[in-house]
Order: structure tokens, then sequence, then C-alpha cells
């Protein structure tokens, strides 16, 4: 099941980039940083679903639905309840 969900994110980051290069008009170079980055986002996190980065990202760290969040107990986030 990971890694249909990592070929889903590749195919849809695949014709997203293609819908961006075939129908806005912009410079080449623009148009190469802006392919390399996409690819290597959507390559980052279809690897990461299927557990292949486990090793790469420490720990502490994860992407969790696009927000880059610490995972680690020391840094959970209690809520900041005045007190009288």
């Amino acid at each position: 099941m990971p890694l249909l969900q990592a070929v889903e994110i590749l195919v849809v980051v695949g014709v997203l980039l293609w819908l961006v290069n075939r129908f806005i008009p912009m410079q080449s170079s623009i148009k190469s940083i802006l392919n390399a980055v996409g690819s290597d986002c959507g390559s980052c996190v279809a690897a990461q679903r299927v557990g292949a980065l486990s090793f790469a990202i420490p720990h502490a760290y994860r992407i969790v639905k696009g927000e880059f969040r610490a995972t680690s107990p020391d840094t959970t986030c209690q809520p900041n309840i005045p007190t009288r």
C-alpha cells in the first residue's frame, strides 16, 4: 500500500510539473530550477512514504502532511493556559 501511495505522489508531481511547463511561460533557467526542486521534493516525500528515508531524517523530525514537525517528547507543545 505505501508503494502505491509513492507512485501516486510521483504521478501527481509529474503531472503538475508538466502542466506548469506546458502552460505557464517562463525562462528556461527558472523552469529547470522549478523542475529540479519539484522532482526532488516529490521524490523525497514518496521515499519517506515508503519508509526509505527513515535513516536519513533524524528521529526527532518527520514531515507530516506538508509540515516539518518536531516529534520528540522533549519538544511537545503544551497549551499556554494562563493561571490566575
